[in-house]
């Protein structure tokens, strides 16, 4: 059976209320006493219940941070970007003591809003890092008071972002350096992350004294059932006669492998491929994918403490944050020079 205060006040032969104000801070107690009590609770195994405390206080506090990672049901958490970022995340906000927990996608949901979840749970902060923004409840959300932060939603108070558009246009460059002028380009969206990522895309191009053929862009989604055969697809037929496809992700990429070779085509023999994100899994592979790697600890890190100055009240502190990428040299691009 759990340890509760009545344990504590019975070995430390005090009150219930004494252990109580040692534990909020309050009250004038002795020192001797107070050591009394944390030794004891040390001893028996005593952990604070933050539900608990929460409904007790009048902030309300649970020390819970809420993530949001609505992406595709066959990723989610095992995403590794996303699995990363929030190792991440966790390690900086427990040093201030606080859980993490995850929200349920609300998408066929009618009655419930997130604010109406979130405040069921009595949450003191939220991390988004993945949702549907086009919906309604997005945004009720974004227009409540409740501190949050976001990954990559550029309209957001409070955010972190990777330099996507510097690593594409980098990655052109390192492609280019390679012989390869014939590109094909994977852009999900016309909108948000995935725009400012084709700008990076034109940017490498005019720098490299590449015309702008629209052939060059294909529109297919992020890493889902079949994006890298609707993505390969497209590029082959592009009329461009790609000597490289640049996929929109490291997981579309690594998928593209294997149905490149049931087309005939050897990677990087006959054809070169990029990804994006850095997974470890695109880095340890045959070939490793030549990918523009993301920052996973200094992303989590970024919103945790973007996160935590709210909380905190702190009262200036930078407010959107650009975390630098690089571009990962591996073997699925062929020098063509």
């Amino acid at each position: 059976m759990a340890c509760t205060i009545y344990d504590i006040a019975k070995k430390c032969n005090c009150s219930t209320t004494t252990v109580s104000k040692v534990f909020n801070n309050t009250g004038k107690i002795s020192s001797e006493k107070r050591e009394e009590i944390l030794k004891a609770a040390k001893e028996l195994g005593y952990v604070r219940m933050h539900s608990a405390i929460s409904l007790a206080s009048s902030s309300r506090s649970s020390h819970l941070i809420g993530v949001v990672l609505h992406i595709n049901d066959e990723k989610s958490i095992t995403h590794e970007l996303f699995s990363e970022i929030i190792n991440s995340i966790r390690i900086e906000v427990e040093k201030d003591g606080y859980d993490i927990c995850f929200l349920r996608n609300l998408k066929d949901v009618d009655h419930i809003t997130y604010s109406q979840l979130v405040n069921s749970r009595g949450i003191d902060g939220l991390v988004i890092l993945s949702m549907n923004t086009k919906t309604k409840k997005f945004n009720e959300l974004m227009n409540t008071d409740i501190p949050k932060v976001s990954f990559d939603l550029l309209n957001s108070k409070y955010y972190v972002t990777s330099d996507s558009k510097e690593g594409v246009s980098k990655m052109v460059d390192y492609l280019v350096k390679l012989g390869h002028r014939r590109i094909c380009y994977v852009c999900p969206d016309s909108a948000g992350i995935a725009k400012i990522r084709f700008d990076g895309f034109v940017e490498g191009l005019r720098r490299n004294n590449i015309p702008f053929d629209s052939r060059m862009v294909i529109s297919a989604p992020y890493y889902s059932s079949g994006s890298s055969k609707i993505a390969t697809d497209k590029a082959l037929a592009s009329g461009i006669n790609p000597t490289v496809i640049m996929y929109p992700d490291d997981y579309t990429a690594i998928s593209a492998i294997p149905y490149l070779r049931s087309l005939g085509y050897k990677v990087p023999g006959d054809i070169s491929i990029t990804g994006f994100d850095g997974v470890e899994l695109s880095q340890v592979m045959r070939p490793s994918i030549v990918t523009v790697k993301q920052n996973t600890k200094s992303i989590g890190e970024a919103l945790a403490k973007l996160l935590l100055n709210q909380l905190n009240k702190v009262e200036d502190f930078e407010k959107e944050i650009t975390v630098p990428v690089e571009v990962f040299e591996g073997e699925s691009v062929k020098d063509i020079n």
